[in-house]
């Protein structure tokens, strides 16, 4: 099991599907988090 660190939203584009657990290190708005379950 592999925890992915987000930093920045810019990352958030680059995640692959396969990747189950996701750490941000920003404050999301609601709009990144929406981003991040599609």
């Amino acid at each position: 099991m592999r925890l992915r660190i987000i930093s920045s939203k810019e990352e958030i584009d680059k995640l692959d599907s396969a990747e189950e657990l996701v750490h941000l290190t920003f404050r999301p708005s609601n709009i990144d988090v929406v981003a991040l379950i599609k």
